[in-house]
């Protein structure tokens, strides 16, 4: 009889053992989890504050996705754009945004940055967005 409470004994001092074990896994590993969460919050705000959104219809998205990695210049160009908007909407400006703002008039008008064969036009707006039309309108051709 003293075996078997010895025994049981056992069992019981090993199954307390390793539930204290599997709270302590857990524990370290919630903790691990919530650190690679607040890591991933953090970089998503900083994605979330420095995306460029370019809304298109569906028809368009995909002429507009070749173009953009077709025409990694103009591309860059662009984006600059949208950071000189942006900066100046906060107050800050750059140099270069400094001296764009100087020599352009207020009236800005639009150009061509390129267009296709089919006509197909791709057209920087005055505001930092771009405009793809087809349409023959008076505008200045960026050569």
């Amino acid at each position: 009889m003293a075996d078997k409470r010895r025994d049981a004994a056992g069992g019981m001092t090993l199954v307390i053992f390793l539930l204290g074990l599997f709270s302590v896994v857990i524990t370290v590993l919630y903790f691990d989890l919530r650190v690679k969460y607040a890591q991933l919050k953090d970089r998503n705000a900083e994605l979330a504050a420095s995306q460029v959104l370019l809304m298109v219809p569906d028809s368009q998205a995909e002429a507009l996705a070749q173009w953009l990695e077709t025409h990694p210049r103009e591309t860059e160009r662009l984006l600059k754009q949208v950071e000189t908007k942006a900066n100046e909407g906060d107050g800050v400006a750059t140099d270069d945004s400094v001296k764009e703002t100087e020599s352009i008039p207020k009236a800005l008008v639009p150009e061509v940055i390129s267009e296709n064969s089919d006509g197909v036009k791709v057209i920087a707006l005055p505001n930092g967005g771009i405009r793809v039309t087809t349409r023959d309108e008076k505008i200045e051709k960026k050569q």
